[in-house]
């Protein structure tokens, strides 16, 4: 699904870190392009500072511009979630963030409170916490809801396997209503926090509200050095052997590496890179038919425009 070129010969890139590499360096690319633009506001602009480039990514990367097509054609890419219609920018759709309404309440964590499924903001909603007396926090409260304004995710189901060709991942029910349910069926789950934008992101020294993207990237998790497994296997002249890789100034790729795999963000629970792989790797083949459908079907149009 992606050119060849884009890792080294010595190197087999394992799906996590060509997935999260390839959208970081996206993500890294458009910034860069930002910066590049004109302007006159007053306000001190980034455009004067380097975009921060891990030390060793020729190491693991022969062809970044090839892997820029790639992280973008990964981040809009909707068979990446489980579901077939989730995306990486499902949530950061606009200005990099999530501006949607409807099915975007979830409880904090130390609330036991029936969360308001499938639920439309308004206005009228806000504050979630309200004061007879808006300067004052010492006045009467006149409304205290426990909730939070997430991201909607996917349906919780239980995952048993990819299919062979197809979008959507084979799952299976949970076998008792979840938290997120209306009527006794299941609705999307929430986020316990809405998406940040990832405009100038890649100067950020961590990602994610609580900083769990580490500045370090292990290619596979957002924990950086605390995580210290090998999670890349390496082709040597004896065969292939599990290797450590230590990506310095990229928590954007181990911000990336999180939500795939996250059963209530893109994932049903329990699927694991291997299985994401395996399911991503022909998407290059669904990807051509559909432009081959496309092109049918744009002449069939054609045909029926001239026989009126």
């Amino acid at each position: 699904m992606g050119s060849s070129r884009s890792c080294r010969r010595a190197k087999r890139c394992t799906p996590p870190l060509l997935l999260v590499i390839g959208v970081a360096v996206f993500v890294l690319s458009a910034v860069g392009a930002a910066q590049r633009g004109g302007g006159n506001n007053p306000i001190a602009s980034l455009k004067g500072v380097a975009v921060p480039q891990p030390a060793d990514l020729a190491r693991y990367v022969a062809d970044p511009q090839a892997l820029v097509v790639l992280g973008k054609a990964l981040f809009w890419d909707a068979q990446v979630g489980s579901d077939g219609r989730t995306a990486c920018a499902s949530c950061h759709f606009h200005a990099g963030a999530d501006h949607r309404v409807t099915n975007q309440i979830a409880g904090p964590a130390t609330s036991t409170a029936p969360v308001r499924p499938n639920t439309t903001l308004t206005i009228g909603d806000f504050p979630f916490h309200a004061f007879t007396n808006p300067s004052d926090n010492a006045s009467q409260a006149i409304r205290d809801r426990r909730d939070v304004v997430g991201s909607a995710g996917i349906v919780k189901r239980r995952f048993v396997d990819v299919t062979g060709g197809g979008a959507l991942d084979v799952g299976a029910d949970t076998g008792s209503p979840g938290e997120f349910s209306l009527g006794g069926l299941d609705v999307r789950q929430v986020t316990a926090r809405n998406t940040p934008t990832v405009i100038n992101a890649v100067f950020y020294l961590r990602n994610f509200w609580d900083g769990r993207a580490s500045g370090t990237f292990n290619a596979a998790t957002p924990f950086g050095t605390a995580d210290a497994r090998a999670n890349v296997l390496a082709v040597t002249a004896g065969g292939l052997r599990l290797e450590s890789v230590r990506l310095d100034a990229s928590s954007l790729a181990s911000q990336a590496v999180g939500p795939p795999l996250n059963s209530t963000e893109m994932s049903f629970d329990g699927r694991t890179w291997a299985h994401l792989g395996r399911k991503m790797l022909p998407a290059s083949e669904r990807q051509q038919l559909s432009r081959e459908r496309c092109r049918a079907f744009t002449s069939l149009t054609n045909l029926f425009e001239i026989a009126k």
